[in-house]
This record gives structure tokens, C-alpha cells and sequence, in this order.
């Protein structure tokens, strides 16, 4: 549970997918965080950026958060669950993350979100940070 709403954790394996899923108390949608295997943009990544990607020889997860309203500050929080759902399942996981939102939620949250892994014992190694088709991105490895 996020607060007071309720999580439920999918794992779709269609395309290497795991969701979840916040509703509230009257079961309405509120909030989703999907993450999925592998970056579909690569022809448009920065040749410094592939070429870390081609070395490694670790899973790449791309990721989109989704909030239902305004005003809702479960983005982190939802985020932070997602992360250490993915880390039950391998020990180590690169995430790509791009800051594609309206005002740069992404840009000014990550670092919170980055610090409270921490916090819980997740190691966060920033390996490539940069601009992708004029939008702030980030690699990261957790482990």
C-alpha cells in the first residue's frame, strides 16, 4: 500500500513488461508506473550513450509514470516502488530514464528519488547523463 491507496503489481510478459497500479479506496484508477526491457528510441541516443549500452551486458528498462488528476504527488513514491519491484527479480538493472513531461517533473524528482533508494540500501551509480532529442536523460545502474 502507497498511502492510502491500494497497489497491485501486474506483470504482463507481452514485450517484457511489469506494471503497477495504485487505485483508490473506491477502486478508481489513480496512478501507473510501467516499465519495460529494452529502449525503442536507440537510432536518436547520443553515440557516447549507445556505446555504454553496447559494453554492458546488463538489462536496460525504460520507464513512464502515469497519475490520474493534478495535484497528486504519488509519482515518486510509485516510482520508488517500481524500482525495487524490478530489483526482486535481477540483482542488477540499468534504467534509462527521459524527462518527456510538461515543467520537467523528471528533471526536478529524480534526485529525491535517487537519494531515498539510498536510503534504503540501493546502491545508484549515474553512468550517462545528457540530452536526447533536446530532452534531459539519464542512465543509472541499481544494484
Amino acid at each position: 500500500m502507497i498511502g492510502d491507496y491500494n497497489k497491485e503489481i501486474k506483470e504482463l510478459y507481452e514485450g517484457d513488461k511489469i506494471s503497477i497500479y495504485l487505485t483508490g479506496s473506491d477502486g478508481q484508477f489513480v496512478a501507473q508506473h510501467d516499465m519495460t526491457k529494452d529502449i525503442k528510441e536507440s537510432s536518436v541516443l547520443p553515440k557516447d550513450l549507445k556505446e555504454i549500452l553496447s559494453d554492458s551486458n546488463v538489462q536496460v528498462w525504460r520507464s513512464a509514470v502515469f497519475i490520474n488528476g493534478s495535484g497528486l504527488d504519488l509519482g515518486t513514491d510509485l516510482w520508488i516502488e517500481a524500482e525495487l519491484n524490478l530489483l526482486k527479480s535481477q540483482p542488477t538493472v540499468l534504467r534509462y530514464v527521459r524527462d518527456k513531461s510538461n515543467g520537467g517533473w523528471t528533471t526536478k524528482k529524480l534526485p529525491e528519488i535517487i537519494k531515498r533508494l539510498g536510503e534504503r540500501g540501493i546502491k545508484v551509480h549515474l553512468l550517462w547523463q545528457g540530452q536526447v532529442q533536446g530532452d534531459n536523460a539519464w542512465l543509472y545502474e541499481l544494484n
